[in-house]
This record gives C-alpha cells, sequence and structure tokens, in this order.
C-alpha cells in the first residue's frame, strides 16, 4: 500500500477476498480498483467521523480497498461538497457529512460552491439517533427543561451552544426561545468537540449534541443531560424528552441524518454497490453495538430510501431554518 495516505486517517483493516454478488454490471464489480478517499465535512471527534470509520471498516473488509478520510470542514459541510464536486464521478471519492449540508445550507449561504441537487449523489442516508440537551453543572443547577428555562430567566443572555448555523441543534434553541420567550446567545462551533470542552469547563451554560459526545463529560460530572430529542433514549432511560417536557415545536420530534454522498453523474450501479455494502455493515454485531451508542435504532438506509426521505423531509426543514431568519453568509 502507498504511504501516501495520511496516517492518522487511515483505516487499518484485514484484507480479505473481495465479496461480489452474484449478477453485478460491469461498472459496479469494478469497484473500488483504488483506495476510497472520504472527505469528512466536520472535524475529527464528531459522531460523523465515528459513523464514517465504522462503515469504511465493513467496505475495506468486503473489498480489500483500503478507506481513508480526508478533513475539510467548514460551511456545515459546504467546504467538504465543493471538494467533492471536483472528484472524479467514480465512486472513489465519498463526503460523509450531515443533511444540513444538502438542505439548511440553501438559505444559509447567498452563494454555494456547489450545487446539491447537481454535484451530490445520495448514497445513504444514516439516522443518527437521539440528540441530547446538556448543561453545565457549574452554571446551573437544573435537572429538566422547566428548571432549565427558570435559570435562563434569571440570567443575562446565557450561552448555550451547537455544532453549527442552520443544525438541528441551532433550530432547537431558536424555537424553545420562541416557546418560552427566552433570550439564550447561540453560539456555532465547527463540531461537537470544542463546544462540549467550552460546556464542561462552564464557558457556556448548555449545548446540544450527539449521545455519545455528550457522555464522557456527563461521567465526569462536569455536564448534565436534562432532554433527548427527538423521543426518551435507552442510553439515557431517566431523562424525558423535550417533547415529554412540554416543548411544542415540530422540530423536537423530528431526526436528523447523516449522510454518505458522491459526485453528481457517479454511476446508478456504484452507487448501489457502496448502499448495499452500508445495508449489510448495519447487520453486524459491532455496527449494532455502536448505533445502540448513539440512541439509533436503524442503520443505513438503501440509496432509494434515502432519496426519498430527501424529497420528503426537505420543505419541513427548509421551512424551520426560514423562521431563524438568518441573514445569509
Amino acid at each position: 500500500m502507498q504511504a501516501r495516505i495520511p496516517r492518522r486517517t487511515f483505516l487499518a483493516a484485514a484484507i480479505g477476498a473481495p465479496f461480489m454478488a452474484p449478477g453485478l454490471r460491469a461498472a459496479e464489480a469494478a469497484w473500488p480498483q483504488r483506495p476510497i478517499r472520504v472527505v469528512m465535512g466536520f472535524p475529527g471527534g464528531s459522531q460523523t467521523e465515528a459513523f464514517a470509520r465504522a462503515y469504511g471498516e465493513y467496505v475495506t473488509q468486503q473489498t480489500g480497498q483500503p478507506w481513508y478520510l480526508d478533513f475539510k470542514p467548514g460551511m456545515n459541510g459546504g467546504v467538504g461538497a465543493a471538494e467533492l464536486k471536483r472528484a472524479a464521478p467514480d465512486g472513489h471519492t465519498l463526503l460523509f457529512t450531515i443533511t444540513t449540508t444538502l438542505i439548511q445550507n440553501r438559505v444559509l449561504y447567498r452563494s454555494l460552491p456547489y450545487d446539491p441537487d447537481k454535484d451530490l449523489s445520495v448514497v445513504a442516508f444514516m439516522p443518527g439517533g437521539n440528540l441530547t440537551l446538556s448543561v453545565s453543572t457549574t452554571r446551573t443547577g437544573a435537572t429538566n427543561l422547566r428548571e432549565f428555562v427558570d435559570h435562563v430567566r434569571k440570567s443575562p443572555k446565557p450561552a448555550v451552544g451547537t455544532f453549527g448555523p442552520g443544525t438541528h441543534p441551532h433550530i432547537l434553541f431558536h424555537e424553545l426561545n420562541r416557546q418560552y420567550g427566552l433570550d439564550m446567545n447561540i453560539v456555532h462551533y465547527k463540531g461537537s468537540a470544542q463546544m462540549l470542552m467550552d460546556l464542561g469547563a462552564g464557558i457556556i451554560d448548555a449545548g446540544i449534541t450527539n449521545h455519545l459526545s455528550t457522555m464522557p463529560f456527563v461521567q465526569k460530572g462536569v455536564a448534565r443531560a436534562i432532554a433527548t430529542i427527538p423521543g426518551r433514549s435507552p442510553v439515557l432511560p431517566g431523562v424525558a424528552s423535550l417533547a415529554d417536557q412540554g416543548a411544542t415545536s415540530p422540530a423536537v420530534r423530528i431526526a436528523g441524518y447523516q449522510c454518505c454522498l458522491a459526485p453528481g453523474g457517479t454511476p446508478p450501479e456504484v452507487v448501489e454497490r457502496i448502499s448495499t455494502l452500508f445495508q449489510e455493515a448495519g447487520r453486524t454485531e459491532k455496527m449494532r453495538t455502536l448505533l445502540a451508542t448513539f440512541g439509533a435504532d436503524q442503520p443505513a438506509y438503501s440509496a432509494e430510501e434515502s432519496r426519498r426521505r430527501y424529497a420528503a423531509e426537505m420543505p419541513m426543514w427548509l421551512a424551520l431554518i426560514k423562521e431563524l431568519a438568518l441573514t445569509p453568509e
């Protein structure tokens, strides 16, 4: 193997005999012919990275080709999408990001360096499981939503964190501001890692991100989980959902997705091949264990089902993001 693959992001794997289902068309059977570069829309330490590594390990095991990560964070995955746009549409360059790259960025930016409809092909949507609203234990003693609302009302514009503008956590904090007449200062980070560091240090009062990233801070006692989104989670059985605690916005009852994208124009056979491998990976014990840590009970959807959900849910997400009345960058 070439030593050019970045050492930090290379996924070592045992190279076995390639798995090929009978009847594959030539373009599909030929993929992959070389290492697969996976552009990452968010920094290291994110749920996106965890999913990319887990699915990639299975792809490498089944195809014999390395799968390596190339981090290009920024613009809610937009920097990575622009990088993907420049790649050959042959399935050897993919993008792992979240659906904000496909949907909310249309509203957040005046001019995108990519066309979501032409430059990106949906390979798979992967339910990310539950989000967690957590508070800094040094900033507030709140143990539930009602107590947190009381804390915010008594505080001078407390800061709360998200992993990016226009993301689901941003929408959720905006909706809590609206419903309860609050004035939280919503601070956007380029991913969850730095946001959680600031939460644990008491620099911000609260933050919303995935379970797995949050739990180490909860276990250390520097953060406290007070609500889950959209529903209750087996990871935090004693924590009620935002909806159960009285939040009424449609945003508290929906979930976002991690997603894998290919360059626009990638042959359908190649897209289906990758999608099929992801679905197979989702049936392994290792993947089921990973999903459980995020409170997710569904692995990757097929390419067809992912496209259907994309088309069906985009109007709802666009309506929610437009309510933020943000000035496009």
